[in-house]
């Protein structure tokens, strides 16, 4: 056992888990320990407190419209802390929903909610559902990987001046252009490969935890390699299949 440790705050899993976001949590739990590393888990649900001290990695995942409008109901007690958070370089990871939230506003069929407003960016009715498995090339600690996922969406994004997560190699993206997908601002990560997108990809989640422990222990906190095989093969299966379709 090394002195190193993680705190992930899953925000408001209560509300946002529509997708199994609580999968994503194990993930990271059980990558730490395995090679080691402490993880402790803080939850923050509706009625709690708002408080970030201490936390390594924030997950905020995907819900309906009403857990959104929840959400946007705790803009005066949550925007200040969770922008200071992201501001100061802390890692967060946004899925779907949660990653429609941080913009300016949600809109979605006639309904229209205040977002967040920790990014400036806008979410629009995109006018039809863009769903199906996705792949996105993206770069993480320098290093060009392929992420796979699903995505379920009516929402079509515009990032504006922000940088994309990843560039489209198929699925619609962030507008069913199928040209970039999710959004990288500081150690903040919207996407919409939503769901199980940890397991499908371990080399994400390696990334959010070194990310994490070089923000809290300064330096470069190398990870041991553990056992990918049977993950890595199964990404490949999904790609080569999609490919030829």
């Amino acid at each position: 056992m090394n002195n190193k440790s993680i705190t992930l705050c899953h925000l408001y899993g209560e509300l946002l888990n529509l997708y199994g976001d609580s999968g994503n949590v194990s993930v990271i739990k059980m990558r730490a320990e395995k090679r080691g590393i402490e993880f402790k888990l803080k939850t923050i649900c509706y009625d709690d407190e708002i408080d970030f001290s201490g936390v390594d990695i924030i997950m905020l995942g995907g819900g309906t419209m009403q857990a959104l409008k929840k959400v946007s109901q705790k803009a005066d007690t949550l925007v200040s802390a969770l922008k200071e958070y992201v501001e100061r370089g802390g890692v967060m990871l946004a899925l779907c929903e949660g990653y429609h939230i941080m913009g300016s506003f949600y809109e979605c069929g006639e309904e229209r909610i205040d977002g967040l407003k920790i990014l400036d960016i806008d979410v629009k009715d995109a006018g039809q559902r863009l769903i199906g498995n996705a792949a996105i090339k993206a770069t993480l600690e320098n290093k060009e990987v392929i992420l796979t996922g699903f995505e379920n969406h009516i929402c079509s994004v515009d990032i504006k001046g922000y940088t994309p997560f990843g560039k489209v190699i198929y699925g619609k993206g962030n507008d069913g252009k199928g040209e970039y997908e999710g959004v990288i601002y500081k150690n903040l990560i919207g996407t919409h490969l939503y769901g199980q997108i940890l397991s499908q990809n371990p080399e994400f989640a390696d990334y959010l935890i070194k990310t994490a422990l070089d923000r809290k222990y300064g330096g470069d906190n190398t990870l041991c390699e553990l056992d990918d095989t049977m993950e890595k093969r199964a990404k490949e299966f999904m790609i080569e299949r999609e490919m030829k379709k």
